[in-house]
């Protein structure tokens, strides 16, 4: 008999040279209890440093299935019959995480250990925590994100419909629940065409007295029935095979299809009602401008038109031949079948089910914002652009987004309540005579030519993307940039002043160096004098930021006035001010340049 005893299973970690050993000792067999013990009984390791798997076992027939594996090349695992990716014995530890390999982090969180043989499987939970923060603050920054671009994008969408204003309001929630089903609808569509094709079903036999003649199929207890009754040759009991649909699985999803239908049916009704409320509008009404209220009646028009697609896909699936032999679900029974977590098809049905039924439900990202698996150091940089944008848009700068990303007014197909963040992303803010550009991720041609007025930096450096770069117009004359870089790392790693001293900086400081004296541009002070010799070699980036996160507040500034480098704590959940104080003090030092030097000419 197979026991616990018989495998040993680890982490290898390298720490600050030194290899640490962390064997899983807690082990359930139990499923449910397995699940009720995550937060009490686990393994933890800590991400970003070399991690190593072992898997010991004389009995090769082991398997061993860790959702952190599914990142990793295709040679190193097997494949099960459903297409699930497991791990063999071997006497090799398999790396998961190197920095000297391209292999992708593992990503905080609570992660599903199971080993299996035949029947018989042992769970137990890895818990990968962050290196640089604490598991509160890292919550804080998912949660802020999401809840900032959520934000963001549905006070867009209600401005632009109106759904503000008395009278003309599609109710917040409602929304909510159309951008969950949207961004389920594929995964829901796939499901429902192949249960229309193949739905679970019981086989059950009965035996019927037919013409001996006439049957058609015998099995041992049609034989014996023959046996026993010698002198009835003129019948037989022939098994007859009925297919029963009525399963619980499929009560279950009519119930959902049932559900979601009539969501999206009050959804396009709404949407409806909106749309004439503003057609029978002779004037612009709410809206800047008749164009907007164009732009507005075609987005509405959009959505219905999704909505009307997405409700017909749930009406097909009601004329598959075995939908009306199940019987409705019953009110009272609140189990869930088992099927609705273990089957893939009856999972994306139940997943989205339970978004919409949830009241605490908050609307989802689409799938390139599935913040819960992004590296840390990634999710560091989007949180910290998000609350740029904040930082510029509050009351103490008070400047005013009016477009790209999800403030550009124009609608296109590509339109939705919430978008990714792509690189190369621009914000246009404007104030009064100011105008700023605040970029993401964007590439920095390294030629002069390659730039313009509204992209107006080129390097001569090696490094050419900054994670954030502020560009700074005032009355349409370009006057400097900031550059920003989120490091999610401690701040040893990022400066270190006694490295001069060998003349040894070591990368990361050689990075924010060139940023700062490698950065150029024709078009400073608007271009009419690049050739003078005194406006030719003046720096148009007046400071870079390294920001990074601390797990205790201390609102530290490092300014290196040398290199022109700051360095600057941004934590999630902490007070943010001293960053904005040193914003302005950069805003205000850009405007004051501009004018000494448009005294001189």
């Amino acid at each position: 008999m197979v026991t616990q005893s018989d495998f040993e299973i680890g982490f290898i970690q390298k720490r600050q040279g030194q290899d640490y050993v962390f064997p899983i000792k807690n082990f359930f067999d139990n499923e449910a209890e397995f699940y009720e013990k995550m937060e009490d009984k686990h393994t933890e390791i800590i991400e970003n440093f070399e991690t190593s798997l072992t898997f010991y076992s004389h009995i090769p027939e082991l398997r061993l299935y860790f959702d952190a594996i599914e990142v990793l090349p295709e040679q190193t695992m097997k494949m099960d019959e459903r297409g699930e990716s497991y791990l063999e014995p071997s006497l090799e530890a398999l790396t998961l995480f190197s920095t000297t390999q391209e292999c992708y982090p593992l990503i905080p969180g609570f992660y599903r250990l199971m080993v299996i043989l035949g029947n018989k499987t042992w769970y137990s939970w890895v818990k990968i925590s962050p290196k640089q923060m604490l598991d509160t603050q890292l919550e804080i920054m998912k949660n802020e994100v999401e809840q900032e671009l959520r934000g963001l994008a549905q006070d867009l969408l209600m401005k632009k419909t109106g759904m503000g204003s008395s009278g003309q309001a599609i109710p917040q929630s409602m929304l909510e629940q159309f951008a969950t089903m949207r961004e389920r609808f594929p995964s829901v569509m796939a499901a429902l065409t192949d249960l229309f094709r193949k739905v679970n079903y019981r086989i059950t036999k009965e035996y019927v007295l037919v013409p001996a003649g006439k049957s058609r199929n015998m099995d041992g207890k049609s034989l014996q029935q023959r046996l026993m009754n010698p002198g009835n040759h003129h019948k037989v009991k022939s098994p007859e095979c009925t297919l029963i649909y009525d399963l619980p699985e499929n009560r279950f999803v009519k119930k959902i299809i049932s559900s979601v239908s009539q969501k999206l049916s009050i959804f396009i009704e709404a949407v409806d009602r909106l749309n004439r409320e503003l057609l029978t509008e002779k004037s612009k009404g709410i809206f800047r401008s008749e164009l907007e209220k164009r732009r507005t009646l075609s987005e509405l028009e959009n959505l219905a038109e999704m909505a009307k697609k997405m409700r017909g896909a749930f009406y097909w699936i009601k004329t598959a031949p075995w939908y009306d032999q199940v019987k409705e679900h019953s009110a009272t029974n609140t189990s869930i079948p088992h099927v609705m977590h273990s089957d893939s098809r009856y999972r994306a049905l139940f997943q989205l089910y339970r978004e919409l039924e949830n009241e605490e439900k908050n609307q989802k990202l689409e799938h390139s914002y599935a913040y819960q698996w992004k590296r840390t150091d990634k999710l560091y940089e989007i949180w910290g652009f998000i609350k740029f944008i904040k930082l510029l848009s509050n009351d103490e700068h008070g400047f005013t987004p009016v477009r790209g990303w999800i403030f550009d007014d124009q609608p296109s197909s590509s339109s939705s309540l919430t978008r990714s963040l792509p690189t190369g992303t621009s914000i246009e803010f404007i104030k009064e005579d100011w105008k700023l550009q605040l970029v993401y991720e964007e590439l920095l041609p390294t030629k002069s030519d390659a730039s313009n007025r509204m992209k107006p930096l080129f390097t001569r450096g090696t490094n050419t993307c900054p994670d954030t770069r502020l560009d700074v117009y005032k009355k349409e004359v370009y006057v400097g940039s900031l550059i920003i870089d989120f490091k999610y790392r401690p701040l040893r790693y990022i400066w270190d002043q006694n490295l001069f001293l060998t003349n040894q900086p070591h990368k990361t400081m050689r990075q924010l160096i060139s940023y700062a004296d490698h950065l150029h541009s024709r078009y400073l002070f608007g271009g009419d004098n690049e050739d003078h010799p005194l406006i030719r070699f003046i720096n148009p980036v007046q400071e870079v930021w390294a920001l990074f996160p601390a797990r205790a507040s201390t609102a530290h500034i490092i300014y290196d006035k040398d290199h022109k480098v700051r360095l600057l704590e941004f934590t999630p959940g902490f007070d943010q001010s001293h960053v904005s104080i040193e914003l302005k003090k950069v805003l205000d030092g850009l405007i004051e340049r501009a004018d000494k030097v448009r005294k001189m000419f």
